[in-house]
């Protein structure tokens, strides 16, 4: 069963972390905290649009946080962070912080 995490939400910014049997992470398993997965896949968005992802350029962040977004992209072409490491989502959310401020914590899902 696929675990539906909440949304960080910073300001009118979205980060979506993931990681399942269906997500570019490791291991790909439904189901484990996701602390316990060694890589996740992150998404930005826009708040009351899931679509289209964002690069963290898109929101004003530094162009250089855009690689971590550039080894995969969706089915829609957008771009996603897929097997993304820990420093890496963390520096992706100092970043956010830094612009936006604290994140809420969301269930978006519906």
């Amino acid at each position: 069963m696929i675990t539906k995490r909440p949304y960080l939400v910073y300001g009118n910014v979205i980060l979506s972390i993931q990681a399942s049997t269906i997500h570019y992470c490791n291991p790909r398993r439904d189901g484990l905290p996701l602390e316990e997965y060694e890589s996740v896949e992150a998404v930005l968005f826009r708040k009351g649009a899931e679509s289209p992802f964002l690069k963290p350029s898109d929101v004003g962040l530094d162009p250089a946080l855009d690689r971590l977004f550039s080894n995969i992209q969706t089915n829609s072409g957008d771009p996603s962070g897929g097997w993304l490491l820990w420093d890496n989502v963390h520096a992706l959310q100092a970043a956010l912080e830094t612009k936006f401020g604290k994140p809420q914590k969301e269930d978006l899902h519906g």
